[in-house]
């Protein structure tokens, strides 16, 4: 459904779309499940930009962001084999993936990029009030 709603075709080329949804899944969100587990905390931390830096962050991150700028190059309308839906979008995923995993686990790894939360926030949140 995001990638309908981030401009796939909707009727035409379903099982394309199926299939690079499976391996968006795949590269981004499979690994940040199998480390963070099934915690709710663990999850809102990661929405939120407020866990730390690693490697699976990182592929997170790369997977977004690769999709995302190779969307870019499918409207220019240079009708190449190489520009069709979904041969952009899949290779910025893995190229971003591959860089997101790089820097995650050299340059930013235990960075922390937001708003760190913790319980004792709502605690000192209904004293203020």
């Amino acid at each position: 459904m995001l990638f309908i709603l981030f401009g796939a075709p909707f009727l035409e080329r379903v099982p394309e779309t199926v299939l690079l949804a499976a391996h968006a899944s795949l590269l981004g969100l499979y690994p940040i499940l199998y480390t963070r587990g099934v915690d709710a905390r663990a999850w809102r931390a990661v929405a939120a930009f407020a866990a730390p830096v690693d490697e699976v962050f990182g592929g997170l991150a790369g997977v977004a962001t690769g999709a995302w700028l190779g969307a870019v190059l499918i409207p220019l309308d240079w009708d190449r084999a190489w520009q069709k839906w979904p041969v952009t979008v899949l290779l910025g995923m893995v190229g971003g993936y591959a860089l997101g995993m790089i820097t995650g686990g050299t340059q930013a790894f235990g960075a922390q990029l937001g708003y760190t939360y913790s319980d004792n926030d709502r605690v000192r949140a209904a004293k203020i009030e």
